[in-house]
């Protein structure tokens, strides 16, 4: 009874063990023990048959129980990963990183790694110089337009797709350091060309500085395209000159047959 009492061995062994031994007493008893299960008497016979019938019946509905319980409890349960919710900048967290008495005090903010999604605060802070929001969920340049005294901004790891969104930026003339790498918008052919072109009082874009050879090819080929682009805008107007025109002889000559009739 010492040995096989259902309570010691279910301290002994785990869970598994338990439920794979419970299934093999009443042979191991019948038999004279096993080696699979350690705890079983060596020898059968000094055991009365009732006693062994009994803790083996019980031993049997442990392991029922344990085999039912595995699953629930000897398994982790699959993590579900929630939809992270949007995070708004917040004057609060500004403050407390700053230690201004407001928001329109603040010089330099380094909010990175915040998961911000929304930045709209920002154009409450014309005295922004050196704003670094790196590795956040940031999707659009257009609050920054506001900064009008930035000089770096860092934005590495955001969201920003659409290159287009450097538009926003055109009005910031002290502006001399941006950072738009590992954005979806860095794999947009000609990156850095086009950037140059919008905001060509860049000194460095990225972790590189902006040569004077690099400025020159992007000034060469911004002047290439507003060519094309005037070449394009004179022959729009031209067709528009030239239709008018056509229009107004159709127009007079229906005119006059619509008088001789009336004389007539």
């Amino acid at each position: 009874r010492r040995v096989c009492h259902p309570h010691r061995l279910r301290h002994r062994h785990p869970l598994s063990r338990v439920a794979a031994a419970a299934s093999v007493v009443p042979s191991d008893y019948a038999h004279g023990g096993s080696s699979e299960f350690p705890h079983s008497p060596a020898r059968a016979s000094a055991a009365p048959v009732h006693i062994v019938y009994r803790y083996s019946t019980k031993l049997q509905r442990v392991g029922t129980l344990v085999e039912r319980l595995l699953p629930v409890f000897g398994h982790r349960r699959r993590h579900t990963p929630r939809r992270a919710a949007a995070m708004k900048l917040s004057e609060a967290l500004v403050l407390a990183k700053t230690k201004v008495e407001s928001v329109e005090q603040v010089r330099n903010l380094n909010l990175w790694g915040n998961g911000l999604t929304d930045v709209e605060l920002v154009t409450r802070m014309p005295q922004l110089e050196m704003l670094s929001l790196s590795v956040n969920k940031i999707g659009s340049l257009r609050h920054f337009a506001a900064c009008t005294r930035l000089v770096e901004l860092h934005l590495r790891k955001n969201e920003v797709a659409d290159l287009g969104e450097v538009r926003h930026l055109v009005g910031l003339k002290g502006l001399r350091v941006l950072w738009l790498c590992d954005n979806p918008c860095a794999e947009t052919p000609n990156y850095r060309a086009r950037v140059i072109q919008l905001l060509p009082h860049l000194v460095k874009l990225d972790n590189e500085e902006i040569g004077e050879e690099e400025r020159k090819a992007a000034a060469s080929a911004k002047s290439r395209a507003a060519a094309v682009a005037a070449g394009v805008a004179a022959g729009v107007q031209a067709a528009a000159a030239a239709s008018p025109g056509v229009g107004r002889k159709s127009v007079g000559g229906s005119g006059g047959g619509g008088g001789g009739g009336g004389v007539g």
